[in-house]
């Protein structure tokens, strides 16, 4: 759709979309020689909106362009088949990430769970999680959601502009109300004598963090590993100068022109505790699982760019 004579053009695609007959683990009686069968079971759903919109915001010496799109998903699980007793199986747990990530019939698939922290002891920092299910005990059962892998959306906005011989073009993207689980701050927090650990973990021990004892491990996935994964990044600035076609005459050249690019340049998030919150770990599937990867690379890269 276009308005004011196509300076500003709107695009957008709703969808919904059931995909049946996941593959996933089944368990069978006992009988058969086997305690699961791999087995067309799975029912996924996948709905959500994308939105583009492109504007002419100055055209003459200087023009100016923008484009914007914006994608919001929403995946659930509907179906996990049936247990041999006859019922609706509830959750299965993935081989990669354990029990971290299951697939929780009614969530996002790989959703995290585990356990609600309550507090910590004031002298000695360990964790005391929440009897979630209130029967006195605090044991598996207590385990619950913690968090979702899934923005709320995810975006791109680019700007291009020029005027006369120069342009400029700035490309953001981000992403809005996704949690990531951080591996690598969880290992460098445990007190085991196998990882180095981070100076705030040494100068926090019996306030934030536990004494190292014989009698206590911080071994449990909890709420406290889970961190706002939202950010928005300068993924490409891009600057450049095309020199006149009066001196490429004098030249032979049909086109010259120098620019310099910068990639990465910034990332705004919240306090997020390690390198970088865009994260993916074992499969594209899980986007939201850090396990100590790099950042991306920043870059700053200088060309020049000629037509013969």
């Amino acid at each position: 759709m276009g308005l004011f004579a196509n300076r500003i053009q709107f695009t957008g695609d709703v969808y919904k979309k059931n995909t049946k007959g996941l593959l996933f683990d089944r368990l069978v009686p006992p009988s058969s020689g086997y305690s699961t069968s791999i087995q067309n079971i799975g029912e996924v759903e996948n709905k959500g909106l994308e939105l583009s919109v492109r504007s002419v915001n100055l055209t003459g010496s200087l023009d100016w362009t923008t484009n914007f799109n914006i994608s919001l998903n929403r995946a659930k699980v509907l179906d996990l088949g049936k247990n041999p007793a006859g019922e609706d199986v509830k959750m299965i747990s993935t081989a990669e990430g354990v029990s971290w990530f299951p697939i929780i019939k009614g969530e996002v698939p790989f959703t995290p769970y585990g356990y609600v922290l309550d507090h910590r002891d004031k002298n000695t920092g360990q964790y005391f999680f929440k009897d979630v299910n209130g029967d006195g005990t605090v044991d598996v059962n207590d385990q619950t959601v913690i968090g979702s892998f899934q923005p709320k959306n995810i975006f791109g906005f680019t700007n291009d502009l020029s005027y006369k011989n120069f342009d400029l073009s700035i490309f953001i993207q981000g992403s809005q109300g996704n949690q990531v689980f951080c591996d690598a701050f969880y290992h460098m927090i445990v007190l085991n004598g196998v990882n180095n650990i981070l100076k705030s973990v040494y100068e926090g021990l019996g306030t934030k963090y536990p004494v190292p004892n014989a009698d206590y491990t911080y071994t449990n996935i909890n709420n406290s590993l889970i961190f706002n994964g939202s950010y928005i990044r300068f993924k490409e600035i891009s600057i450049g100068y095309s020199f006149p076609s009066s001196l490429l005459k004098k030249a032979h050249l049909q086109g010259l022109r120098i620019y310099v690019t910068g990639t990465n340049l910034i990332t705004i998030d919240k306090d997020y505790p390690w390198y970088d919150p865009e994260v993916s770990a074992g499969a594209d599937v899980l986007t939201g699982w850090d396990r100590g990867g790099y950042a991306n690379n920043k870059s700053i890269i200088a060309g020049l760019k000629v037509n013969f």
